[in-house]
């Protein structure tokens, strides 16, 4: 007999506003929408859980972001206790900054409804029924014609069975959720709400990620070059725009899934250089791997991370760091160094013991024939640069 799969749960709320004059010091920069994910199997127990934690907290009352506002020890307080239950959330981020002011975005329904396709295109579960409540919004006229807009432009291709529909956020702890956790992103990206908690909200907040998403992703047009290795702005612009090729190249709907996989790894590097503190630039195999996993692709060892998912984005042009601390997309000369100096430290001995090698056959030619013509070039030079470092020169006792 066959399973029957497990119905999911989608509820979702935003943080920031439809408006795209971000010139005000206390005008989010951003616009972010969140969506989490609950099991129809864990729905009442997450209920039960937020319950109890609005009663702990805010005496019963609705949890919002607002209400907790820049009181950072509560916030963390909600954060701990809410990593605990069972859900996921998935995130786009908005940045208003690039949007063109002229553009139809200005427009609150035009906004809305773009924006919102962007993103329940993503949040596809395909063969899982699902249902998604969202925040109400506007009046109910706006509101009914945006569920319209779904039925002919979102979601029937991509979900077997679904439903959608508005619902008072005062009536639902799961949209709660949503709120708080957008609210709480929105201190760990926007300009204008960092503190000095960020750090430590996307540490808690990270355990329970699908993914973060960003739009748009706009090309830089920075051409300032006279000086390259002085010039770390115009390194970023060519990288970054690398990046970006890549991945409108291989998210595509008729892209292979190995190829979205790698994607979604260039664009979580992208997104991580352009919106995380400096000490979560990097991310680490598994955490890649997680996010792979969680997007409804196969399972990968770190072996086949490299090979299959950072070697092909290498392949492209693309210069990603490696180190201890994880994978980071190069930015900067320093990245390009520390890119080469791994290199290095792997390509220089394997050259080395080739020529030892060659030392051992007394002087006969290791490289019998013209397949290794490339590697025999390698090596000789490897050698020439090897002995004109070991030359005397008479200027360096002076």
């Amino acid at each position: 007999m066959k399973k029957e799969i497990e119905p999911l749960h989608i509820f979702v709320d935003e943080y920031g506003t439809n408006s795209l004059n971000t010139t005000g010091a206390t005008t989010p920069n951003l616009f972010i929408m969140v969506a989490i994910y609950v099991k129809d199997s864990d729905l009442i127990n997450i209920g039960n859980a937020l319950n109890n934690l609005s009663n702990q907290l805010c005496n019963g009352s609705e949890i919002r972001s607002n209400r907790i506002g820049s009181n950072h020890t509560r916030r963390k307080r909600f954060l701990n206790q809410i990593c605990e239950f069972d859900f996921k959330y998935r995130a786009l981020i908005v940045n208003k900054k690039s949007i063109d002011k002229k553009s139809g975005l200005k427009f609150k329904k035009t906004f809305y409804k773009f924006v919102a396709k962007i993103f329940y295109t993503e949040t596809s579960n395909a063969g899982i029924p699902v249902s998604i409540y969202a925040d109400e919004i506007g009046s109910k006229e706006y509101m009914g014609s945006f569920e319209s807009y779904f039925e002919t432009q979102g979601l029937p291709d991509l979900f077997t069975r679904y439903s959608f529909c508005f619902i008072d956020s005062k009536e639902n702890r799961l949209i709660q959720l949503a709120d708080f956790i957008a609210g709480t992103l929105g201190y760990c990206f926007d300009e204008t709400k960092k503190s000095n908690g960020s750090v430590n909200y996307r540490n808690l907040l990270k355990q329970k990620e699908i993914n973060i998403q960003t739009w748009p992703l706009i090309k830089s047009t920075s051409s300032a070059r006279e000086e390259f290795y002085d010039n770390d702005q115009y390194i970023q612009a060519l990288l970054t725009n690398r990046a970006i090729e890549f991945i409108k190249s291989y998210s595509k709907n008729e892209s292979s899934a190995l190829e979205k996989c790698q994607a979604l790894v260039v664009e979580s590097l992208l997104f991580s250089r352009y919106f995380e503190d400096a000490g979560l630039n990097d991310i680490y195999a598994d955490e890649l791997i997680r996010k792979i996993q969680n997007e409804g692709y196969f399972s990968l060892t770190k072996q086949q991370l490299a090979s299959q998912i950072i070697g092909p984005i290498r392949d492209y042009g693309i210069i990603l760091v490696g180190s201890h601390r994880g994978y980071r997309l190069a930015f900067s000369i320093n990245d390009i160094c520390e890119y080469l100096d791994h290199d290095a430290r792997i390509i220089e001995p394997m050259l080395s013991r080739i020529s030892r090698a060659k030392a051992s056959l007394n002087g006969e030619n290791i490289f019998v024939d013209s397949t290794h013509l490339g590697l025999k070039n390698l090596v000789e030079t490897y050698e020439q640069n090897r002995i004109d470092s070991q030359i005397y020169n008479p200027e360096d006792s002076v």
